[in-house]
């Protein structure tokens, strides 16, 4: 069974690093960042099949659970 985890901050950094290493697993990642950066896009270049993108900011927390939502939709369920 494939699985499917959400990764925050994934701009740089830590949520980038941490993309790199799931995907590297064979993990489907949807990737939350306030901002598409240019690292995350070469890695979304590369890894198209495993990775989604939604730009989304967290301290709008009215909105979580329609990104959660929305992120289920389109992956069909969540590992982590």
């Amino acid at each position: 069974m494939e699985k499917t985890v959400i990764v925050t901050g994934t701009g740089k950094g830590l949520g980038l690093a941490l993309c790199h290493q799931l995907l590297t697993n064979n993990y489907k990642v949807i990737a939350v960042s306030r901002t598409l950066t240019e690292e995350f896009k070469v890695l979304q270049l590369k890894r198209s099949d495993k990775l989604f993108f939604y730009e989304y900011d967290f301290s709008d927390t009215t909105n979580i659970s329609k990104l959660v939502k929305k992120s289920l939709q389109s992956m069909g369920g969540l590992t982590g």
